[in-house]
């Protein structure tokens, strides 16, 4: 089914898109090292590749939630439900996203986010930002992991054929 092989190649760019954040977000926080006199600036920068990942991630589970499962979250925790529907395993429709494990670690981004949409840039906790910073390449390891299992999945039912009985 073509489908599948197009939102799976959409879902691999966005992936890939969110990898180039890293890279940014990192060398934003190596920034502060070499520069302290501006390190507002790098921090601000980091903050804002924190909240591009997550929201990255977020755009692709919204995706699945709206083309596979059909169903997508609408209450006004609907961000983190949207994180949780993602664990769960649907037969015939598709198996879990991701794990509960990288359900955990992607909750402090999904948090993270938040802040970052709701305060001045000032009051950014700078050892906070720096240490989500450093968690990335666990966390983006975890979850690419994850992905590439799903990305599995769909490759698999791109090459299932359809009974029109």
């Amino acid at each position: 089914m073509i489908k599948y092989l197009i939102f799976v190649a959409s879902l691999r760019e966005e992936l890939n898109n969110i990898g180039k954040m890293i890279t940014i977000a990192e060398r934003s926080v190596a920034g502060i090292v070499k520069h302290p006199e501006d390190s507002d600036i790098y921090i601000n920068s980091a903050a804002l590749n924190l909240h591009s990942f997550y929201a990255g991630l977020e755009k692709m589970f919204m995706s699945i939630a709206e083309k596979l499962d059909q169903s997508v979250p609408s209450s006004g925790s609907w961000h983190l439900e949207l994180l949780k529907q993602m664990t769960f395993d649907l037969p015939s429709i598709r198996p879990p996203v991701i794990t509960k494990r990288t359900k955990t670690l992607l909750d402090d981004y999904r948090s993270f986010r938040h802040v970052v949409r709701n305060v001045y840039t000032y009051n950014l906790d700078a050892k906070r930002v720096t240490e989500l910073v450093d968690n990335l390449p666990t966390v983006f390891a975890a979850i690419t992991a994850d992905l590439n299992q799903f990305f599995t999945f769909l490759d698999a039912a791109a090459q299932t054929p359809i009974n029109d009985d």
